[in-house]
Formats: structure tokens, sequence, C-alpha cells
């Protein structure tokens, strides 16, 4: 979904995030998970990241208790987007108990060539040791942290 707000009138407050939010969501059956998972970011805004999973705990705590993978994928892909931007996704390579977050470029070439980015070498495991997740975006940050 393109972004429905002007580029001077992105929302400025917690309120505007959520009206708007709601304009968008309210007639949609994950509405109350988009909500839980709002409320969650907007108590965790100083996060470094945050993985796929704490929202799926939110959504389970969210009005329907409805917690279903697509249900809370369809809303953090939303949350994620261009419309109401307040995640920005992230790759993770973990290694040995190490993170390393890597940029869109470093992760692509990683997993399409399974080649460890630390070490330049063919990793068959590579896959499992990739991990996305997120942190609260600009957006979240000047919106949600007041």
């Amino acid at each position: 979904m393109l972004n429905t707000y002007p580029d001077n009138m992105l929302p400025s407050t917690k309120t505007e995030v959520l009206r708007h939010f709601d304009s968008v969501w309210a007639a949609r059956p994950e509405y109350a998970i988009g909500l839980a998972i709002i409320e969650f970011l907007s108590t965790h805004i100083d996060a470094k990241t945050l993985p796929i999973s704490v929202f799926f705990n939110a959504a389970k705590q969210s009005e329907n208790g409805d917690g279903s993978k697509n249900s809370v994928l369809a809303v953090v892909n939303y949350l994620s987007g261009a419309d109401l931007n307040l995640l920005t996704a992230e790759v993770e390579f973990i290694e040995d108990d190490k993170i390393y977050h890597l940029d869109s470029v470093q992760a692509y070439e990683a997993a399409a060539s399974q080649i460890n980015p630390l070490t330049g070498e063919y990793d068959a495991d590579l896959k499992s040791k990739l991990f996305i997740c997120f942190s609260p975006s600009a957006l979240a940050k000047n919106t949600l942290g007041s």
C-alpha cells in the first residue's frame, strides 16, 4: 500500500498513528492484533531489535487472542511498509552465540549463495543462521515514544 499521507503530513502523535491504523484496519479481523502490536512497540520504543516472536506474544495478549501466524505477519508487514512505517526490517546473522547485523545486500548475497558473510566460505547451514528481526523506525520513535 502506498503512503496515504502527504510528505509533510506524517502522523506526529500516537493518537494520529492509531487514528490512521484504525482508518485502514478497523474492519479487518487483524485489527485487535495491530493495536496490541502498536501498544507493545510504544512500550519498547528503545529496543535495538525485536524478533518476530515478540509480535506473536503481543498478539496473544490482544482483545481477541488470535495469534495466528498469517494475522500477525499481515500486521507486521503493514507496519514495516510504506504507509505506516513503524518497524524497520533487519537481518541478523547468529553464529557461535554472537549476533551480527547484516545490511540488505549482505543478507541477500549470503542467503542466495550460502556464503558465510564473515568468512566468505560456503556454509551449508547458513540459512539456519539468518533471522529476520525488526527495530522501531524513526517514525515510531517520534510518534510512539512521546
